[in-house]
């Protein structure tokens, strides 16, 4: 076997040709691809944000409302609730993701007095994957408890999709 060259600067005029080449993983960045590149989008993978939202200004009402229908094969990464009017007393929001009419979520997130406006409020999916077609559905119920309903809730999910 012979002995590795070592070259501090190789230019190459013309054609390279190359038996196998390993190419160090962050070597080649976003900024090195030419927009002219032509990369097909069925080698790339799609990132979005499903938003759901309640108005402020009204107390949080039970709904359940579908917010996705996936284009492809992806993965449900993140998902994440809260209020812009707290709750007050022992009201409390929860919220749960459905997948097809099933819930997909580890446990419901739950939203109480203890949460200040704007906290976001994690979940975790316990069935994040799915495929073509599925529907994602939002069902938000609430109890006063005595206390009050906050307002604003919002739940953001984040998918990572391939491309269809």
């Amino acid at each position: 076997m012979s002995s590795p060259v070592r070259m501090d600067d190789l230019v190459v005029a013309n054609t390279l040709v190359v038996g196998s080449l390993v190419i160090p993983n962050q070597t080649i960045t976003d900024a090195m691809v030419n927009n002219a590149a032509a990369i097909s989008d069925d080698k790339l993978r799609h990132k979005y944000s499903i938003d759901y939202a309640q108005n402020h200004g009204t107390a949080v009402a039970a709904q359940r409302k579908a917010v996705y229908v996936a284009n492809a094969a992806g993965t449900m990464t993140d998902v994440l609730a809260g209020v812009t009017v707290a709750n007050a007393g022992a009201a409390t929001i929860t919220v749960n993701v459905k997948k097809n009419g099933t819930n997909v979520l580890s446990s419901a997130i739950t939203i109480t007095s203890s949460h200040s406006a704007f906290a976001s409020v994690v979940g975790t999916f316990s069935v994040g994957t799915y495929v073509a077609g599925d529907v994602f559905e939002v069902d938000v119920t609430v109890a006063a408890g005595g206390g009050t309903i906050g307002q604003g809730l919002f739940v953001k999910m984040l998918a990572s999709e391939a491309a269809n």
